[in-house]
């Protein structure tokens, strides 16, 4: 594996006339790893992929990949001499020519039948090689899009949110099969989606935008459970948010009063991340709360409380769990557990 990042990019900017899309973003991406960058629509990562691939030019920063400058102030390398593949949502494969040919396209002749042959046996597609693309289903298009670009063995590879027009269930299993061929090829990855379970699913790191920027770059299951500002928070996952006092060594809530310290003054206000399979939920006349709405996910009820400070929390039940709309209940939070509390938006961590 090489010594260096994949890619590396610091204080990339990009603005489109008055409206700044790319905003003092930094990557460090070593290689065999995937990177996912999720956000909300208008948030950048689009544009973000491209200044990567060369389709759009730098206003500010440096991209480096493979250990090679491909844009900075005096610099713009294109596409076609990256070293990056490609991977769109709509495919783009050619529907003139074949499976075989499609995988073919770019590749210096004298080697492509070889190498076309192991694409397509990698993607599953080693009896499909005669087939036109209008002949084949949209999972095995996809297969076709990745094996194309996977061709000339780039250092990267740029996937624009690359299930987006499959079927749900179709979505489930190429996911699992393009993770499962790229970590099994060591292939560096920056994948482009706005659906959190695939960013969680995809990546070995995620990187969450917000209008143009990076918020926080993590593992998934940190950037889940120890999101470092309330966007984060409030992006990720059904998070709801009641206001809780600072004391010396503990937290008072509408939902209980939780044993842990925080590095403020006594009596500073914070918020408490919350998310339904946090709330724990009992049937109670003299509870603090009622069932404002419920709604039935086949496998659980998913209840949404009114609380009697005016706040709304959601709690999931199993099925099992039947409680009427209006129906006073006591909602509260496990005590041993540690909550994610944020002041002023970002983050306050137990004292060390």
């Amino acid at each position: 594996m090489n010594a260096f990042p994949a890619v590396v990019g610091q204080h990339i900017g990009k603005s489109f006339g008055d409206l700044t899309v790319v905003q003092g973003v930094n990557l460090r991406l070593p290689a065999g790893r995937i990177l996912a960058l999720l956000g909300p629509s208008g948030c950048g990562k689009t544009t973000l992929l491209r200044l990567l691939a060369g389709f759009e030019t730098l206003d500010s920063g440096y991209i480096d990949i493979d250990n090679q400058r491909v844009a900075d102030d005096r610099t713009h390398v294109p596409p076609e001499r990256r070293r990056v593949g490609i991977v769109f949502q709509d495919y783009a494969i050619f529907p003139h020519l074949s499976v075989a040919q499609n995988v073919a396209f770019g590749l210096k002749r004298s080697a492509a039948a070889e190498r076309v042959s192991h694409l397509l046996r990698l993607v599953g597609l080693d009896d499909l090689g005669d087939r036109m693309p209008h002949q084949l289903s949209g999972g095995q298009q996809q297969r076709v899009a990745l094996a194309r670009a996977l061709g000339p063995a780039p250092a990267v590879l740029l996937m624009d949110e690359p299930f987006s027009n499959l079927d749900a269930a179709l979505r489930l299993e190429m996911r699992r099969e393009v993770r499962a061929l790229l970590k099994g090829m060591g292939t560096t990855v920056v994948f482009v989606t706005h659906d959190q379970e695939e960013a969680l699913f995809m990546g070995d790191e995620v990187a969450i935008m917000r209008a143009g920027r990076i918020e926080q770059v993590d593992t998934p299951e940190a950037v889940f459970h120890r999101p470092r500002t309330r966007f984060v928070a409030e992006f990720l996952g059904h998070t709801d948010f009641v206001a809780a006092q600072v004391q010396e060594r503990q937290l008072l809530t509408s939902l209980g009063v939780l044993p842990q310290r925080l590095s403020l003054p006594a009596d500073s206000l914070v918020e408490v991340a919350v998310r339904p399979d946090d709330v724990r939920l009992a049937v109670a006349a003299d509870g603090n709360g009622y069932i404002a709405s419920r709604h039935f996910l086949g496998i659980a009820y998913l209840y949404q409380i009114r609380l009697d400070d005016g706040s709304l929390v959601h709690s999931w039940q199993p099925h099992t769990i039947n409680i009427p709309e209006g129906a006073r209940v006591r909602a509260w939070l496990d005590p041993d557990e540690t909550v994610t509390c944020f002041h002023d938006g970002q983050a306050v961590f137990l004292p060390d």
